[in-house]
């Protein structure tokens, strides 16, 4: 699932989405003004 920076922190907040991630599991990744979350809870591994 991909978000802009700027929504998340408009809708809720960096602290309750990291508590959320956090609660559940997830990772997430910010790239750009986009974060990406990964809806499991397996490994992200990044390619360069």
């Amino acid at each position: 699932m991909r978000r802009k920076s700027a929504d998340v922190e408009r809708i809720v907040g960096w602290p309750r989405f990291r508590q959320e991630l956090s609660k559940r599991g997830y990772r997430a990744v910010i790239n750009a003004g986009q974060v990406v979350i990964f809806c499991n809870k397996e490994p992200v591994r990044i390619f360069e």
